[in-house]
C-alpha cells in the first residue's frame, strides 16, 4: 500500500469493478466511485433472510438469529457446534426446518458435515424413525469441541 492507510466502508454494495494501472476502481450501487484501491478486504454478513417465512410459526433466538436449540449449542461451546439433528432444529411450525449454514443464524462456525447430519436426521424423522433421528452419525475430533 503506497499511502499506508486503510479506508473502511460499511453497508457498501458494489455494482462494478474496473482495473487500471494495477489499481482497482469500485462503482457502488449508489453510483459512488472509489478509485485507486490497492486491495479489497470483504467481510460479508451471514444474517438469514426471514422474509420468506413470516406467515408461519417459527422462533429465532434474539441475538443469534437461529432456532433456540442451535443457539444453546453455539453458546455452550463458543465456537464449533457439536453434531446435532432434527430435535435441535425444530420450530413451532410442524415439519418446518432451516438447515445448512443458515441454521446457525449469524454464526460463522458452520461445517458442511453438520449440514449432512442435519439433512439425514430430518429425513429419517419425517419417515417416522424417531429414535434413529436422535442418533448422531458423525463425530468431530475432541480438540475441535474444546
Amino acid at each position: 500500500m503506497s499511502k499506508q492507510s486503510i479506508d473502511c466502508f460499511s453497508s457498501f454494495y458494489i455494482e462494478g469493478l474496473t482495473e487500471s494501472d494495477g489499481k482497482l476502481d469500485i462503482i457502488a450501487a449508489s453510483h459512488e466511485r472509489v478509485e485507486g484501491i490497492d486491495q479489497i478486504v470483504v467481510n460479508t454478513g451471514a444474517r438469514p433472510n426471514i422474509d420468506m417465512f413470516r406467515e408461519i410459526q417459527y422462533s429465532l433466538h434474539a441475538s443469534a438469529e437461529c432456532v433456540d436449540g442451535i443457539a444453546q449449542l453455539l453458546f455452550e461451546k463458543k465456537g464449533v457446534v457439536q453434531p446435532h439433528g432434527e430435535k435441535q432444529l425444530r420450530h413451532m411450525e410442524k415439519d418446518f426446518y432451516i438447515i445448512g449454514s443458515k441454521s446457525f443464524g449469524r454464526s460463522s462456525s458452520f461445517f458442511l458435515m453438520n449440514g449432512f447430519e442435519q439433512a439425514r436426521s430430518i429425513a429419517v424423522y419425517l419417515n417416522g424413525k424417531i429414535a434413529e433421528s436422535e442418533e448422531v452419525h458423525i463425530k468431530f475430533p475432541d480438540e475441535w469441541l474444546k
